[in-house]
């Protein structure tokens, strides 16, 4: 019997994504605000930001990670291939197109005939939710707008975004979402960035992080059950958080907290 067989293919292949985590949290990140945090609790952007200990992603997560890549790299392969992806003014294709300002960085999925896209899986009880609600989520028409703000300060001109939600269940199922990119949408970027710039201002000079996700919020508290932050916020839904309920089960030590690569 051969080592492989031994061992166990799904093995294998778990500890390769672990690898591939592994060095991918070694690499320095940005010191900056993600534009993906775009209308996320404001506490974990500022913990986040600061380089804050966190708990490792769990096999779940790099499942999830990996698929999402898989769906991303899918799209952008087919359309690349055929053309349709729009050029910045010295040739570079708008795809996978990092953006930045002084205080925060993004990366774009791609922009194609004047509509810049950003694609979205999700798990189908969300996914049905999504469909259900007929709209995209909020936080990611601040994400969008947000680029496109970027987008507007090196010349390139976008009027529309479009958001596609592609369920994770069977990766067939897709909706498609249009986000006019109007001033109003814009405003509501520039207030998320202000928004988070000043709260960085205070804790810089204070210390004091912003108020949590209030348990009433129930729009946004179910974030608390999946974040990787949870010890720095004692009003966190810890009965739910599901790195502390790991924690717990393993006899409740700091297995599994890392550092934040940050430059």
């Amino acid at each position: 019997m051969t080592e492989i067989a031994q061992v166990g293919i799904v093995q294998r292949y778990d500890e390769g994504l672990r690898e591939e985590y592994r060095l991918k949290e070694q690499e320095v990140h940005s010191d900056k605000f993600y534009d993906s945090s775009a209308g996320s609790c404001l506490r974990k952007r500022i913990l986040q930001r600061g380089g804050a200990a966190k708990f490792s992603a769990d096999l779940q997560d790099l499942r999830t990670f990996r698929r999402g890549n898989t769906v991303h790299e899918e799209w952008q392969r087919m359309l690349a291939k055929t053309g349709e992806i729009d050029l910045d003014s010295e040739g570079k294709m708008l795809l996978e197109y990092r953006l930045e300002d002084e205080t925060s960085v993004g990366r774009l999925d791609f922009v194609s005939h004047g509509l810049l896209v950003d694609i979205k899986t999700q798990a189908e009880r969300a996914f049905k939710f999504t469909r259900g609600e007929g709209k995209p989520k909020s936080s990611h028409a601040l994400q969008v707008g947000r680029y496109a703000l970027k987008l507007r300060a090196k010349g390139i001109s976008v009027s529309e975004a479009r958001i596609i939600y592609v369920s994770r269940g069977d990766f067939c199922d897709a909706i498609e979402y249009a986000v006019p990119l109007t001033e109003d949408v814009l405003d509501a970027a520039r207030e998320d960035q202000a928004v988070e710039n000043r709260a960085w201002s205070t804790y810089r000079a204070t210390c004091a992080l912003p108020l949590a996700i209030a348990p009433t919020n129930k729009e946004d508290y179910w974030q608390c059950g999946w974040c990787q932050f949870a010890r720095r916020c004692p009003s966190a839904n810890h009965e739910k958080n599901k790195y502390i309920k790991a924690q717990e089960a393993e006899g409740g030590n700091n297995h599994g907290l890392e550092k934040n690569g940050r430059k």
